[in-house]
């Protein structure tokens, strides 16, 4: 198994229109693309907020082969 981590500051501003795009649409797509199999979302604690929120998402893949293949095709797409 292998971990795809996204670790975001996001500022209080914007907190809750972030929250619904990473929801609905962010990872969303990205587990779309189908070399994920499942996908974990955290809100961190125990951290000096002042500047933001710590959001972690994780994408979990079955092989480093799939990650691999998701990097390129991003590239590619993005």
């Amino acid at each position: 198994m292998f971990i795809y981590n996204i670790t975001a500051k996001v500022d209080h501003a914007i907190v809750d229109e972030w929250l619904q795009w990473q929801k609905e649409i962010h990872i969303p797509e990205i587990m779309a693309t189908g070399f994920f199999a499942e996908h974990r979302f955290y809100k961190l604690l125990e951290h000096d907020d002042d500047e933001g929120k710590i959001f972690v998402t994780q994408f979990v893949t079955h092989s480093k082969a799939e990650y691999d293949l998701y990097l390129i095709n991003k590239s590619i797409n993005w």
